[in-house]
């Protein structure tokens, strides 16, 4: 069987959306070709799939629609055989997409998924075309259901980036009736619509295909291709259950249409369907299925629907509807809908509980921190650095965590004294319990300097911070955000700036050889990053380095924080601002990162002002 000829898939999909207009054969020629497939007579499936075949582009669509739904199996077979030599890369492609591309069929599942994440953040957007065409045109149904996941997740009410990426998507997808690209025509449709009737024909098509969707997600099965038990709710990483995974995802951008049209009753009632499917799917592992409905609770409180707390099932598992997880994202639910005392008296009830052990109120104090309910969270914390009957390795965990919680809130002063009791003449087994969870001790003295430097700059104490500062960034292993601040003061000699340049460039150099010896840690990528993104140095090398860290921890809201600082570092704030942005949707209550953000939309507001002022400057220069 000849192959299709490889003339770059933008031409062929053009061709495609074009072909109703020009001289070719009709949609219903294309079905009746491809029902011969299945034809009991040998000879007439050979001359079916040959001039299918030879029809190339214009059979595309409809051959991917067959190759997955079609119930006669030797049909879905020989449609499979026909589309697997369409390429999913173009000429056309930006490099790095190209370069993500290279031998994508190949490649098994788990490494298909990495290369979409990696596409879903390449500069410039130029990885969402590639995306949606791989939504489009992989014959393998699940990595289909992830391409359009991701891009689904990327649209919420009022988000400044969707109209270009829903633009970069309907090139892509064409006419695509494949229930995935239609789902996601679906969406853009709605997000674009200026009717009611627009948005609720959307609306419409959305709510039949993520049904559709629904019957015919693939089996259970992870990233590798085997089966799995595993009910993992990492979105990001999408590697556990597929078919529930991806399902989720494609509901929960439903019942935000709903929300946004208002139908409320309806979102409620998908929401109790799929705490239902928790419950019924779960297996034994009652931490998981609390967390994925807390999780739940959580979003939809976010995002309008507090009162889906109303909708966890009565008859649901006692053990799981009481977990303190999900009672603590109860109390959330409560406080987004005003109920304060309610929601008050439901988060101490459950921190009173006797049955909570260290790890469990660790995990509620990252969860809470996580929410936004900041004073929960400092309760959770504090249970376990102030309890001297916590294992060494918890507490010692639980203090370092906490100490940069009461940072991120401003409580500096705090944030110092809890290492302080670390590295501190009473640290006891805490300093060798920091040693066996990889913490320097004299990088944790460092860093409660570094807090206390904060506390002193927030009192005016201009010699206190630079003593503070001073100390945390000498030695040998300096605190990188002392050493920003050391170079940011605004009274340094000319001396005091040369010694503080030294001390990064030595900073810089040490991390240059820690990421030969270890060149897969993210974090030492990030260290220099942003290092060199809040001083001076080569901004283009920040900028690859804060990207390399983020191919290990995708989408990570402290090392997206860093990307924007080299992206602006580097000249480009609207990219900075849009980075910015999505750390924030990630970390909404992250005080730091938005106040990050804010001084960028500053920055950028400012920017025009500052050029017109140029402007007239240099008129001015020019006048005689």
């Amino acid at each position: 069987m000849k192959r299709l000829v490889r003339i770059g898939v933008a031409g062929l999909l053009a061709a495609a959306v074009s072909a109703a207009g020009a001289a070719g054969p009709t949609d219903d020629k294309i079905a009746e070709l491809i029902r011969q497939l299945g034809d009991p007579q040998y000879g007439r499936r050979e001359r079916a799939a040959a001039e299918l075949d030879s029809l190339g582009a214009a059979a595309i669509d409809q051959l991917l629609a067959a190759a997955e739904m079609s119930d006669d199996l030797e049909v879905a077979l020989r449609a499979s055989w026909l589309v697997e030599s369409i390429p999913v890369d173009d000429p056309g492609d930006a490099a790095e997409a190209r370069s993500l591309l290279q031998g994508y069929k190949a490649k098994s599942l788990a490494e298909r998924v990495v290369a979409m994440h990696w596409l879903l953040r390449l500069d410039d957007d130029a990885g969402i075309t590639p995306l949606a065409r791989i939504a489009r045109l992989d014959r393998d149904a699940a990595a289909s259901r992830v391409a359009v996941a991701l891009l689904a997740r990327e649209w919420t009410p009022a988000d400044p980036a969707w109209p270009g990426i829903a633009e970069r998507v309907t090139m892509a997808l064409g006419s695509s009736q494949r229930p995935t690209a239609r789902l996601l025509s679906s969406l853009v449709a709605f997000s674009q619509a200026d009717s009611a009737e627009g948005r609720q024909e959307a609306l419409d098509t959305a709510r039949d295909v993520v049904t559709l969707l629904d019957r015919s997600r693939p089996a259970d099965v992870d990233a590798t291709g085997k089966p799995t038990d595993d009910e993992s709710d990492n979105s990001a990483a999408i590697t556990g259950d597929l078919g529930r995974a991806t399902q989720r995802l494609f509901e929960r951008s439903l019942v935000l249409m709903l929300v946004e049209t208002g139908r409320t009753e309806e979102a409620r009632g998908m929401l109790r369907t799929v705490f239902a499917e928790f419950l019924a799917h779960g297996g034994d592992d009652t931490l998981q299925i609390a967390s994925n409905i807390a999780d739940t609770l959580v979003w939809a409180a976010a995002h309008g629907l507090p009162e889906a707390v109303d909708d966890l099932p009565a008859d649901g598992s006692k053990e799981v509807v009481e977990h303190f997880i999900v009672q603590f994202a109860k109390a959330i639910c409560e406080r987004t809908r005003g109920n304060d005392v309610v929601a008050e008296q439901l988060a101490r009830a459950t921190s009173a509980n006797r049955g909570l052990g260290f790890v469990d109120r660790l995990r509620a104090g990252i969860l809470l921190q996580k929410w936004g309910a900041g004073d929960w969270a400092s309760r959770e914390y504090t249970a376990v650095v102030d309890d001297n009957e916590a294992p060494s390795q918890q507490q010692v965990l639980a203090s370092v965590m906490y100490s940069e919680f009461l940072h991120d809130r401003g409580r500096d002063g705090e944030a110092a004294g809890v290492l302080d009791r670390l590295v501190g003449d009473e640290a006891g087994e805490r300093e060798p319990a920091l040693r066996q969870l990889g913490r320097d001790p004299a990088q944790t003295r460092g860093r409660a300097d570094y807090f206390r430097a904060c506390a002193a700059a927030a009192a005016g104490d201009s010699a206190a911070q630079r003593l503070a500062l001073e100390a945390s960034a000498g030695g040998e292993a300096p605190d990188v955000d002392a050493l920003i601040a050391l170079y940011h003061l605004p009274d340094n000699t000319p001396e005091q700036r040369q010694s503080t340049l030294d001390r990064i460039q030595a900073a810089l150099l040490r991390m240059e050889e820690e990421i030969r010896q270890v060149p897969e840690d993210p974090n030492t990528y990030n260290e220099y990053a942003w290092l060199v993104s809040n001083t001076e140095g080569d901004f283009a090398k920040a900028v690859r380095y804060s990207r390399r860290s983020l191919r290990d921890s995708f989408d990570n809201p402290s090392y997206l924080d860093t990307l924007a600082h080299c992206q602006a570092a580097a000249g480009n704030l609207p990219a900075a601002i849009r980075t910015q942005r999505l750390a924030m949707r990630h970390e909404p209550h992250n005080r730091i990162i938005r106040l990050n953000l804010a001084a960028f939309e500053a920055r950028a507001a400012a920017l025009p002002r500052l050029q017109e002022a140029d402007v007239e400057s240099r008129q001015d220069e020019a006048t005689p």
